[in-house]
């Protein structure tokens, strides 16, 4: 229910889970995927797409470095 409310906040396109929660699979995303579809929007249930993270253990790494250099280089905004 908590996604299913980020999702009525920020209307994300992607909601990834990571860390540990990401190898769980299917049985653990089915369910954050149901319950966006029972109590979001149904605009916003309709549009955003649950995936695990691909950098399992460094993932909050990776963003903050994509975000550092999209803020420093426009330019590789447009590779992301």
């Amino acid at each position: 229910m908590a996604v299913a409310g980020l999702c009525n906040l920020i209307n994300p396109e992607r909601v990834i889970i990571g860390g540990l929660l990401s190898r769980g699979g299917d049985l653990l995303l089915q369910p954050i995927r149901d319950s966006i579809r029972r109590h979001a929007v149904q605009a916003a249930a309709e549009r955003v797409e649950v995936v695990p993270a691909v950098f399992i253990e460094r993932a909050e790494l990776m963003g903050s470095l994509a975000l550092a250099l999209r803020a420093w280089n426009p330019a590789v905004a447009s590779l992301t």
